[in-house]
Formats: structure tokens, sequence, C-alpha cells
């Protein structure tokens, strides 16, 4: 997944708000990995899991083109952020 300036804006509050590295919060992202995302906040690996569920949603309807035009990406952009912040 690429992360963009938005989603690397978000991940920093993240880390921020749990003293985590933010390189590994990219690093769980980008693998859209729960057990990474556990590890990097510090958190159980369930909590992760249904964190990471909202993410793995939002990307695979943003990768699925038959969907795809802008306002449907936008959409889903913004859901991904939400989901990133509610981590």
């Amino acid at each position: 997944m690429m992360l963009s300036p938005q989603i690397e804006e978000v991940l920093a509050q993240v880390a921020w708000r749990y003293g985590a590295d933010l390189d590994a919060l990219c690093s769980a992202l980008s693998h859209e990995s729960a057990e990474e995302l556990a590890q990097a906040l510090g958190i159980e690996l369930a909590v992760a899991e249904e964190r990471m569920a909202r993410v793995r949603r939002s990307v695979s309807v943003q990768t699925d083109w038959g969907a795809g035009c802008k306002l449907l990406t936008e959409d889903v952009q913004q859901e991904l952020l939400t989901a990133i912040a509610a981590w």
C-alpha cells in the first residue's frame, strides 16, 4: 500500500498517542499486519485484528477497479483515514 501524506499524518498522530515507533506503524499498515500492529502499539493481537480488519476492508474496496469512480475512491480514502485514526 502506498502511504499518502494524509495517511502518514494520521499514522504520526497514532504514534504520538501511543508513544509508538512511526516506522513500525507504517510497516504494519503497509503489510496490513495485525501482528505488527499489536507489537507496535503494545496491544493484544485480538484487538489489533479488529482494528486491522477495518483497514483491510477499505483497502480491498480501494483496489477493486470495477467499483472505482473518483467519488468512491475519495469516500474509501476517508474511511481508511478514519480507521487508522481509531487505532
